[in-house]
């Protein structure tokens, strides 16, 4: 007991082996929790070491003094008990066998060397002389500012490495490659959103440069100018002598950076956690000046890159995993045997890439032991809880705010952290949070401006929702959109990496989910009607004659769009009662739907297109009444995409119901009766029920002829109608005569280049060509299509039909050499125009097929 009482050498040298090696072990400490089932019978405070900072973990067991080492199988807390206590006992033998064969560096020499050297010289000292090791106010030792010479490594970083790092490998490249530019101290940024794992591949990246090419490695919470200062206070008593005397904060920042500037070998110090410049703006204070120094700063905040602006390289902005890690890591997480790996890339997909979801979701699967193929649709269902899970024994921690403890993360969590910063900084109004909120019910790629430009400008909104008034904050006095107002509050959002996260297909669709689900049901489906009005607006503001003008490029963009808008519908429909949902906003929320339907019927999505406008024939039908105009014109588009999809049974049960709400509302001579009456005839000509085509076509032309006059648009068309009758009959001469005269007329009240008047002129053509006549008929066709092209440009739907009827008759006509080119630029213009999968092109591309057959 004499050798071990304080002060004594033996005890002395005991504390100084303990203080030097502390950093060189994993501590685990077990602690009995106290609640309403258990009485603590060790405090806690007995129970663990108190080691600051990272240095222990500290793991409560809901379990009593006595239970605290025993398991039952059945006790549902005692197995949640085992697994902590597993896990930590596993962590800790993994790290024992990485460490296997590594030598413990000696103590550092100091004032316990010179004691021991004068004991074996068989000289006296005592531990209580006032000139030994403690000194007094007028012997005090100057602080040394170099390091301890003989020490080989300092290692003082947080014990929550992950065992099973995956991928990331071109990320440590690039921070050697940045600690390989310039001066020192060589800086290297890691930013990006939470939960990307910055904090991991620092760790990572800590544990291979050990020893080789950094003797000393430290970490340093970066998250606030005071974290900072209490970092350096561990790292200033694992450097100094036993001489030195630190009394304070100041004189331990002092010594620190005094110490690195003149430290003679590699060294990196870890700024871990610079989410927030603007309250932190000093940090450099904090960086040490040394040839010899690597500084590698983690962050949320954009502006950390600033640290690095003169190598912009080194500003390294964290995606999504790469996609075989991502699989590694969730297979791995889920201790998934013989897994689905076409399951497992849909999972990791539609996670982002992200690895503390895959981590998250792949704890979910284990836990319940449920197979990858069921995952998505947990998901779909559950995806709150699953976000919001934190995995047992996770090594994703941080420090919230001033607590002494860490505290576990998940994903939500790590955003909410961002989230908060950002409602720290935004304008009175909040704008920006309503922007970001917004876009959460888009897609996440391709977010136009022109969206909300156009939506805030409009003056009439009869037919689509009213601008929310926080829109009015970007317009100027003139009431005209100031893009400038806009892009300032997307600035602000990417300096927190959550517009850059949003728009990446790795990030975007687990933000969206954040997003969504931290809002009210309420707030759910205000941003979902004004995103679907965002939409439709712009869909509208394209359409003419019946097309959709845009390049395919910008219909692609939008289409993803559009399918966001019917994932909205699926979750915020089922709330709108319970919100109130007035019949006004409604009806007009089913006039977006109406536009998306349009929209994917003419990019030949035409399943798609049936769901909604069935949809919207049954909304319309509750809101309006089954009668109402526009509940009827739903029904004839609903039959009309059956007709595209030849479901002509179905078409023609809806156009039968059609037509007669028609006569009994508007009459029999109405001419929207007409059309629909017409449209169900061309029905009966699909199917090959000619007499009841001709019957029904020849009363709609006469009832056109004397209620609108010969020439009426409506009465030319049925007139047109029934040539196609006559000529599905092989009655040429009639249907030519017919078709004669449409086309005569047309020419003369609308000019010959109007498209209906070019639409007559192909219909003549191709009755030519039925009748062999192959001459008449390409002369004719030839014609059209120089029209079209003139007129409509070569891209329009209708040119293209010209070019493919001319190829066909050029071969007819012997000249093979000109169809194939020809039929090869429809092939080509339609896959630019609607892409490879739409209807027309597969059609193009067989008659093309058929052409090099020949």
């Amino acid at each position: 007991m004499q050798a071990l009482r304080q002060g004594s050498l033996f005890a002395d040298v005991l504390q100084a082996n303990w203080r030097h090696q502390l950093n060189l072990y994993k501590i685990v400490s077990f602690y009995e929790k106290e609640d309403e089932h258990h009485v603590r019978v060790v405090p806690r405070a007995s129970a663990v070491i108190g080691l600051p900072g990272d240095m222990e973990n500290q793991v409560g067991l809901d379990a009593s003094h006595s239970e605290i080492c025993r398991f039952d199988p059945s006790n549902l807390t005692d197995m949640d008990n085992y697994e902590k206590v597993q896990g930590n006992f596993k962590e800790l033998y993994m790290g024992a066998l990485e460490k296997k064969g590594e030598m413990l560096p000696d103590p550092p020499k100091g004032a316990l060397e010179v004691r021991l050297e004068a004991l074996r010289a068989d000289q006296t000292y005592h531990a209580d002389s006032p000139n030994v090791g403690t000194g007094t106010d007028e012997q005090r030792p100057e602080l040394s500012s170099q390091p301890p010479s003989q020490v080989q490594l300092y290692y003082y970083i947080p014990n929550r490495r992950v065992r099973s790092f995956k991928g990331r490998e071109d990320i440590l490249s690039r921070i050697d490659e940045a600690f390989s530019i310039g001066r020192g101290p060589r800086i290297a940024v890691l930013q990006g959103m939470g939960g990307q794992g910055k904090s991991q591949i620092a760790l990572e990246y800590c544990h291979r440069k050990r020893n080789n090419p950094y003797t000393a490695i430290f970490w340093v919470d970066a998250t606030s100018e005071s974290t900072v200062i209490g970092s350096f206070q561990p790292i200033s008593e694992h450097i100094k002598k036993p001489t030195d005397h630190l009394h304070d904060s100041s004189a331990r920042i002092a010594f620190v950076l005094r110490a690195f500037t003149s430290w003679s070998t590699s060294w990196l110090m870890v700024f871990d956690n610079y989410d927030d410049p603007d309250a932190f703006p000093n940090v450099k204070d904090f960086i040490p000046e040394s040839e010899f120094g690597a500084i590698l700063v983690t962050g949320r905040h954009a502006d950390a890159g600033t640290l690095v602006v003169e190598h912009s390289s080194n500003h390294i902005e964290l995606d999504g995993l790469e996609k075989e890690a991502a699989l590694d890591l969730l297979i791995e997480q889920s201790e998934t045997k013989e897994p689905d790996v076409e399951e497992a890339e849909k999972i990791v997909e539609r996670l982002g890439y992200h690895p503390l979801a895959i981590t998250q979701a792949g704890a979910y699967i284990r836990k319940r032991k449920i197979a990858l193929c069921k995952f998505l649709d947990d998901y779909r269902r559950r995806r709150k809880t699953i976000l919001e899970n934190t995995p047992p024994l996770t090594q994703y921690r941080k420090k919230l705010g001033e607590a002494e403890r860490e505290t576990s993360l998940n994903v939500f969590t790590t955003w909410e952290l961002t989230f908060e910063q950002l409602q720290s900084q935004v304008t009175e109004d909040g704008v920006e949070i309503r922007i970001l909120t917004l876009f959460a019910f888009f897609d996440n790629k391709d977010i136009s401006e022109d969206f909300f430009a156009r939506y805030a400008g409009k003056e009439s909104h009869t037919e689509f929702e009213k601008p929310s008034e926080w829109l009015e904050r970007f317009m100027d006095n003139n009431h005209q959109w100031d893009s400038e107002l806009f892009r300032d509050v997307l600035v602000r959002l990417k300096d927190l990496s959550l517009l850059q996260a949003f728009a990446q297909e790795v990030d975007g669709p687990l933000i969206k989910d954040w997003i969504q689900l931290r809002i009210q049901k309420v707030d759910h489906w205000d941003n979902t009607l004004v995103a679907a009005t965002l939409v439709s607006q712009k869909l509208a503001g394209c359409r003419c004659n019946g097309q959709f003008d845009l390049p395919l490029s910008a219909k692609q963009s939008i289409l993803l769009h559009v399918i966001a808008q019917e994932e909205n519908y699926e979750i915020s429909l089922p709330s709108q009662r319970t919100v109130h949902l007035s019949q006004n906003r409604f009806v007009k929320y089913m006039n977006a739907q109406q536009w998306f339907a349009k929209f994917l019927r003419s990019m030949g999505l035409y399943d798609r297109a049936a769901i909604l406008f069935e949809r919207v024939k049954a909304g319309r039908g509750i809101a309006l009444g089954p009668e109402h105009i526009d509940t009827l014109t739903s029904i004839g588009d609903l039959a009309g995409v059956f007709a595209l999809q030849e479901l002509w049974q179905k078409a023609e049960k809806l156009q039968m119901q059609v037509v007669k709400i028609h006569k009994r509302v508007l009459g029999e001579e109405h001419p929207v009766t007409l059309i629909i009456m017409g449209n169900l005839a061309t029905n009966f000509l699909r199917q090959g029920q000619l007499k009841e085509a001709e019957k029904l076509q020849m009363q709609v032309m006469k009832i056109c002829k004397r209620v609108l006059g010969e020439e009426h648009p409506d009465t030319l068309t049925s007139m047109s109608n029934l040539a196609s009758v006559f000529s599905k009959q092989t009655q040429w001469k009639e249907a030519e005569k017919l078709q004669m005269q449409v086309m005569k007329i047309r020419k003369r009240v609308l000019g010959e280049e109007h498209p209906s008047t070019l639409i007559s002129m192909s219909n003549v053509a191709s009755i030519f060509w039925k009748q062999t006549q192959w001459k008449e008929a390409e002369k004719l066709q030839m014609q059209v299509m120089k029209l079209r092209k003139r007129v409509l440009g070569e891209e329009h739907p209708d040119t293209l039909a010209s070019m493919s009827n001319l190829a066909f008759l050029n071969e007819h006509n012997g000249r093979h050499d000109e169809a194939i080119p020809l039929m090869k630029d429809v092939v080509e213009l339609r896959t630019k125009t609607i892409g490879p999968d739409h209807p027309d092109t597969v059609r193009a591309v067989d008659g093309l097929n058929a052409l090099l057959k020949i």
